[in-house]
């Protein structure tokens, strides 16, 4: 990428005439340019060179990793297994920023789902045909899997920021992480409004529907730190603290016998009753290591059994590229404009 050269009206606050280019080559990171320019006109910017990978790794219940792929490069974060457990939806991060692809385990393709920096959060639909996903901003979307159609919005709520977290077993409602006020929402697939089921004055996120749809999970700030706590929905019912140190990320196996979740660096497991009523038990650590974890999203999966984790590895860097510093840039943009004008 290179940086543009525009003439800008300073009592209008407004450019004028066409763009000339200044320098070419400089690194773009989520659509941001890596540069900056001193009071004196030095300029210094970051190359543009290959992009970092960040490995997607199977993990065993001791945290032994294997590799899964590369293919797919820099992550944003969230990686989700779809139902028959043969895909995984990722958030790629390009120039534009953040995309959904479609990784074909089995055949090692991928299918982009969404373009333009436009797609963050995928969560799978119970049958596996269709992808819940946020924009930045006040909408989640819906789009085919397969990557046919065009993406239609499911939710829409002005001033807000949304994250889509969950699907219900049964296909009719979403979990949503309503980032503006810092609560658990819950919307209907079929176009109504989200309502509130955590409503408090503190942080509430990442919630997760349980595989019979009876409880959701989430995480809170309530006590002093992030801890996981489960929620009968829809509710009113006991609530019960699920860890005991801090946690973030809870995940569900479609078991239904265990509850996951991230601290720190640690995965912990937790054993879970549903039936006849909910019983928790105390959590123990299954593994520690340098997978890449969230401070408010989730950033891996579980198998349905529970016994293995697809989870982000150790990034791969690209070559390392020196800063590049140019003394006198001033002087050089003066220059081009004269030329230009």
């Amino acid at each position: 990428m290179g940086l543009a050269l525009d003439g800008f009206d300073s009592d209008g606050l407004e450019t004028k005439g066409p763009p000339s280019l200044a320098v070419e080559g400089v690194s773009v990171n989520y659509r941001r340019a890596l540069f900056s320019v001193s009071d004196t006109g030095t300029l210094v910017y970051v190359p543009a060179s290959e992009r970092i990978a960040q490995p997607l790794e199977w993990v065993d219940r001791d945290g032994n990793p294997t590799p899964l792929t590369t293919a797919i490069g820099r992550l944003g974060g969230w990686s989700r297994l779809s139902p028959d457990e043969t895909r995984l939806a990722v958030e790629g991060i390009s120039d534009e920023g953040p995309d959904i692809w479609i990784y074909d385990i089995e055949r090692g393709t991928r299918t982009r789902l969404t373009t333009g920096g436009t797609g963050i959060d995928p969560v799978w639909s119970p049958k596996g045909d269709a992808i819940a996903y946020s924009r930045p901003g006040p909408s989640i979307y819906l789009a085919r899997a397969d990557g046919g159609g065009t993406p239609e919005p499911l939710v829409t709520v002005d001033e807000a920021r949304l994250r889509v977290t969950s699907w219900s077993p049964d296909g009719k409602l979403l979990t949503i992480d309503a980032l503006h006020t810092g609560d658990v929402w819950v919307a209907p697939v079929d176009g109504g409004e989200p309502e509130p089921f955590v409503d408090t004055p503190f942080d509430e996120w990442g919630a997760r529907f349980s595989p019979d749809g009876g409880y959701i999970a989430y995480v809170s700030d309530e006590s002093g730190r992030d801890e996981i706590y489960v929620q009968p929905y829809p509710g009113p019912g006991e609530r019960w603290t699920v860890s005991t140190e801090g946690g973030r990320e809870p995940v569900w196996p479609k078991n239904g016998r265990e509850l996951f979740y991230r601290n720190r660096n640690q995965l912990v497991a937790v054993d879970i009753e549903l039936e006849p009523t909910f019983l928790v038990g105390a959590p123990h650590v299954l593994f520690e290591g340098p997978f890449r974890t969230s401070a408010s999203g989730t950033y891996y999966d579980v198998t349905h059994d529970g016994k293995r984790f697809v989870m982000i590895g150790t990034v791969i860097p690209g070559p390392q590229q020196p800063l590049v510093v140019v003394l006198h840039w001033l002087e050089e943009l003066e220059r081009l404009v004269a030329t230009d004008n």
